[in-house]
């Protein structure tokens, strides 16, 4: 799963968005790559929050986008399931999908930034930093070896800035 939050969206052109995705994936996708056909999308609002879900292929892969958008705080987030595309990095078709959606959202005049999944849990005593998806309940420390609880886990968003 990918997160993007974004800001300053204009929630009436999101049907649009969703709708020209895979004519702008055309420009930007890796050499070879399959292309991606949309399945269905719906947009709707519910009292302050519009919610909009998309569903695409990539070859035999899916592709689901989850969007919500609180229109009082004019801000949201995207989350992009792409857990069956193998491949992780620069240039991979995941990486490749997550910035030609930035590129089509920053086009847009949508400010973006991408969320990393990872919290960042650091030792007490010596202080290591550990990378956690999901923060265990206790901790080994691999460089001081002295055992500790996360108290508080910082979520480290400049892992994909």
């Amino acid at each position: 799963m990918r997160n993007i939050s974004v800001t300053s969206v204009i929630t009436s052109e999101l049907e649009e968005f969703f709708n020209s995705l895979p004519d702008v994936w055309k420009q930007f996708r890796p050499f070879l790559s399959p292309p991606l056909r949309r399945l269905t999308n719906k947009v709707w609002l519910d009292l302050a929050v519009t919610h909009a879900v998309a569903v695409y292929t990539w070859g035999r892969f899916p592709i689901v986008v989850v969007f919500e958008y609180n229109e009082i705080e004019q801000i949201g987030e995207f989350q992009i399931n792409l857990s069956q595309i193998l491949g992780y990095g620069i240039g991979s078709p995941a990486d490749s999908f997550i910035k030609t959606l930035r590129h089509m959202l920053e086009t847009k005049g949508w400010k973006t930034k991408e969320i990393s999944p990872f919290v960042s849990v650091v030792c007490p005593y010596c202080g290591a930093r550990y990378p956690y998806v999901q923060v265990p309940d206790e901790v080994i420390c691999q460089n001081c070896t002295r055992a500790f609880v996360p108290e508080t886990a910082v979520r480290d968003y400049g892992a994909h800035n």
